[in-house]
């Protein structure tokens, strides 16, 4: 079961690895926010299959040209703003 401690606001990043856990913060928060994935694919066979996996499933648009470090720049940024 999950239990939020907060109110959590309408538009949010969620980090996602294609595993279990992820994938059903992802669902369950998609019910009631505006979620974007943020997927960072290591270059490992389970980095590839965790990405297909989640554009397959959520129809998720992964951006592909950022680097990690510029997703992390970005997200630092609008956690500022929130």
């Amino acid at each position: 079961m999950i239990k939020l401690q907060g109110k959590l606001p309408r538009e949010l990043y969620l980090a996602c690895s294609g595993g279990v856990d992820s994938m059903v913060a992802l669902d369950f928060l998609r019910r009631k926010h505006d979620v974007r994935v943020l997927h960072f694919n290591h270059g490992t066979e389970h980095g590839r299959k965790a990405e297909k996996f989640v554009v397959a499933n959520y129809g998720v648009d992964i951006d592909k040209r950022k680097k990690k470090d510029e997703l992390v720049k970005e997200v630092l940024k609008l956690s500022k703003k929130a």
